[in-house]
């Protein structure tokens, strides 16, 4: 468990090989931001029972790109002491968009300056219910990732969260086949042969591990 306090949870981070579009529009239960070229869009809605809900319901978000999905309809919620996962019954109460560039030099990699456009969404939320936390979810969609993090705002009576779980989810569109590098545990020199398997059989591990090199 981790104990914060008026801070950053936790960010979640999607890396992509191609991308998508650049503005956000809000909805009645939703939002949208897309990445400067327009090819990656990121969709974040309250449902209920995989529906748009007008009152409370679960927050989740969307991934497509180049048109088709890629992601969808993941929840995102984490699991604090005290209560029930904060995201599972909430109200979106604003969506506010930006945008900006990352330009700065590196030390060391493939480049020796970063320069790289984004365009971001601001969600809030609040539950109706006690204990009526709120939290916040920051967006950024690039030409070539989108990634977002959580924020739990402290106030005069939610001044210290102790987290016990994440519970982002990554539900699929399809079961595609996919090049993953399996390996054991965090303590590795992540170096290893990356084997061919379904997507299905990541969580339960059913494909062959690759051979440490």
């Amino acid at each position: 468990m981790k104990s914060l306090r008026n801070a950053l949870l936790c960010s979640c981070a999607l890396m992509l090989a191609s991308v998508f579009p650049a503005a956000l529009f809000g909805q009645e239960t939703g939002a949208t931001v897309q990445s400067p070229d327009q090819r990656l869009r990121l969709q974040f809605a309250v449902v209920g029972r995989g529906e748009p809900a007008g009152g409370a319901g679960q927050l989740v978000y969307s991934l497509t790109v180049n048109g088709k999905p890629l992601l969808v309809n993941s929840g995102l919620s984490l699991n604090l002491a005290g209560g029930p996962p904060l995201g599972r019954q909430v109200r979106m109460v604003s969506a506010t968009p930006g945008s900006g560039v990352d330009d700065y030099d590196e030390i060391a990699g493939k480049t020796s300056h970063v320069h790289d456009a984004w365009n971001s969404v601001t969600v809030k939320v609040t539950e109706p219910d006690a204990p009526k936390r709120s939290m916040t979810v920051e967006a950024r969609a690039y030409n070539g990732a989108v990634a977002f993090r959580y924020i739990v705002p402290g106030d005069a009576s939610h001044d210290e969260f102790r987290l016990h779980d994440e519970q982002t989810e990554f539900n699929f569109d399809k079961d595609a086949t996919v090049w993953a590098l399996e390996l054991p545990n965090f303590r590795s020199s992540y170096e290893s042969e990356y084997v061919r398997v379904h997507i299905s059989s990541l969580g339960a591990q059913v494909a062959e591990p690759a051979k440490a090199l």
